[in-house]
C-alpha cells in the first residue's frame, strides 16, 4: 500500500507517471471510504504539446456524451478544430436506420453523406451506450459493418477509430450490471478492431473509479455524461493516444 513513481524511456523520449496501491486484498478495497473508491482509478497522460492538428481532418461521431464533449472542446479547444457530427439521443441502429441522422452545416444528413461532404479523412466514433439499453450485444455489434461499411463506400480511405463506451455513474451499493455490459461490449469493441484493422481507443479507462462505475468527480448529472473535468480527461486521453500513435506505438 502506497504510491511510487515509474518511468521508462525510449531513445529521446521519457514518461513518468505515478502509480499506487490502495489495498492489498479485495476486501480491504471494499472497506475503504466511498470517496476514495469513487476517486479515478487512472489519470490520463498529460502531453506537453498536443498533436492539435492531427484532429484539423478528422470527425467525432456521437450522441450526447459527444455532444457535450463538443460544448467543452469549442470552449477551451484541448483537440484543434476537430468536425463534431453528435446529435443527442441517436445511436448506432439510430444512424444505420436513419431514423435519427446528425447535422451537417445545418442540414439533417445521414451520417455516411456527411463524412464524404467533410472531406475529412479519419473519424472517431462513441457510439453504443444508448444502444445497450433496448439491444443485446450481439445485435448492438452487428450494426458497425453497417455503419463503417456505408461510410467507405462513399469514402473508402476514411481511417476508423473506435472508442470504448463509458461507463455509468451508479451509487456504491447499487447493482453494477449495466456497466458490466459496456465492459462485455467494449471486449467486443477490441476483438472487431483487430479483426477488421479499425483503431480501437481506450478512454473509458481514463474516467473509471474503483469499482468501474463513472467516477463522481466527472460525473454531470449521475448518470452518463461527463461534465468539465471528465471532457478534459477525455480530451487529454485522445492526444496522448494519437501522440503514442505518431511516434510508431500502438497507442495507450
Amino acid at each position: 500500500v502506497g504510491s511510487t513513481t515509474a518511468s521508462a524511456k525510449h531513445g529521446d523520449h521519457e514518461i513518468t507517471i505515478k502509480v499506487g496501491c490502495l489495498a492489498q486484498t479485495q476486501e480491504a478495497l471494499d472497506a475503504l471510504d466511498e470517496e476514495i473508491l469513487r476517486s479515478p482509478k487512472r489519470m490520463p497522460p498529460v502531453i506537453t504539446n498536443p498533436p492539435y492538428e492531427f484532429f484539423d481532418d478528422a470527425a467525432i461521431i456521437g450522441d450526447s456524451i459527444s455532444y457535450i464533449l463538443f460544448q467543452y472542446e469549442t470552449k477551451l479547444g484541448h483537440l484543434g478544430n476537430p468536425l463534431f457530427l453528435a446529435r443527442g439521443g441517436t445511436s448506432l441502429n439510430g444512424l444505420c436506420l436513419y431514423y435519427k441522422n446528425v447535422y451537417y452545416r445545418g442540414v439533417e444528413t445521414k451520417i455516411e453523406k456527411a463524412v464524404a461532404s467533410s472531406g475529412v479523412t479519419k473519424v472517431f466514433v462513441n457510439l453504443g451506450q444508448n444502444d445497450l439499453g433496448f439491444r443485446t450485444i450481439e445485435s448492438t455489434m452487428s450494426s458497425w459493418d453497417l455503419l463503417i461499411g456505408r461510410i467507405h463506400e462513399l469514402n473508402p480511405d476514411v481511417e476508423i477509430y473506435i472508442q470504448s463506451a463509458f461507463p455509468i455513474w451508479r451509487e456504491i451499493d447499487a447493482d453494477n450490471e449495466k456497466n458490466e455490459k459496456i465492459s462485455q461490449y467494449n471486449e467486443e469493441l477490441i476483438r472487431y478492431c483487430e479483426e477488421n484493422g479499425h483503431h480501437y481507443v481506450d478512454v473509458a479507462k481514463y474516467v473509471v473509479d474503483h469499482t468501474d462505475r463513472l467516477a463522481t468527480i466527472y460525473s454531470m448529472d449521475r448518470k452518463i455524461h461527463l461534465n468539465e473535468t471528465g471532457c478534459i480527461a477525455w480530451m487529454q486521453a485522445l492526444n496522448a493516444y494519437v501522440e503514442q500513435m505518431l511516434l510508431g506505438g500502438t497507442g495507450l
